[in-house]
Parts: C-alpha cells; sequence; structure tokens
C-alpha cells in the first residue's frame, strides 16, 4: 500500500514517524483556512469590500487572495515554514492595508476593526 509522506499505511496506525504531529496538524490547519479564505477573496472580492465599506478596491482583495492561496498550500507542504513566515509577513501588509482604508469616511469602521481584530488574532497564531 501506498502511502503520503504524513499519513500512516494503516488508518488505525496513530504512531510511527508518518503520524502528523500537532505543529503538522496547526500547518495544515492554517493552510486550509488560508486556502478557503483566499478562494473567497478571489471569487467573492464585491461582498468583501461592500462589508467592510470599501467598494473599489476589489482589485487589492483579489491580489490578497492570490497570496492566501500561494501560502495556504505553501502551509501544507512538507515543508511549511517558509510559507508560514510569509503568512505572517502577508497579515501585516494587510493590517497595514486596512488601518490605511479605515480613514476613507464611507468605511465601514465597525466591520474593519473586527477584520483587523481576527487578523491580528491569527497573526499572532501563527507566528
Amino acid at each position: 500500500m501506498t502511502t503520503s509522506h504524513h499519513l500512516p499505511a494503516n488508518p488505525g496506525d496513530h504512531g510511527g514517524p508518518r503520524s502528523l504531529d500537532g505543529n503538522d496538524r496547526l500547518a495544515r490547519l492554517i493552510g486550509w483556512t488560508g486556502v478557503g479564505l483566499g478562494l473567497a477573496e478571489l471569487f467573492m472580492p464585491e461582498r468583501i469590500t461592500r462589508s467592510l465599506g470599501i467598494e473599489g478596491r476589489e482589485h487589492w482583495v483579489r491580489a490578497c487572495g492570490v497570496r492566501q492561496i500561494l501560502t495556504g498550500m505553501g502551509a501544507l507542504s512538507d515543508h511549511p515554514g517558509p510559507a508560514l513566515k510569509a503568512r505572517v509577513v502577508g497579515n501585516a501588509l494587510d493590517l497595514a492595508a486596512l488601518a490605511w482604508v479605515r480613514r476613507e469616511p464611507q468605511a465601514h469602521q465597525a466591520n474593519i476593526n473586527g477584520t483587523m481584530l481576527a487578523l491580528g488574532v491569527a497573526t499572532a497564531l501563527e507566528a
């Protein structure tokens, strides 16, 4: 029977070098979350910009989505370290961009503040 790099040959076998440890599971969670969020940003940017009150910035949201997908896929790889570091840097850039657009008069302050809080917590967990 063939096995993947991380998964045991037998579904009931939870030990040995091929099982996922806590760091691997966290990297997978971060990776799949990034891919899912990235797909939403890539294919539904209008909904995101509307909820934040920053219509017209869809290109920015799509670019963030591409980055989320790429770093998420990297976090799912056998060597997630560089992708996780790139996610933290990308999150910092996203926080800076949100702080910038929050100053616009039509921006929905509460939604942007909530997004920044969630992004800050995620960044702290990923760092």
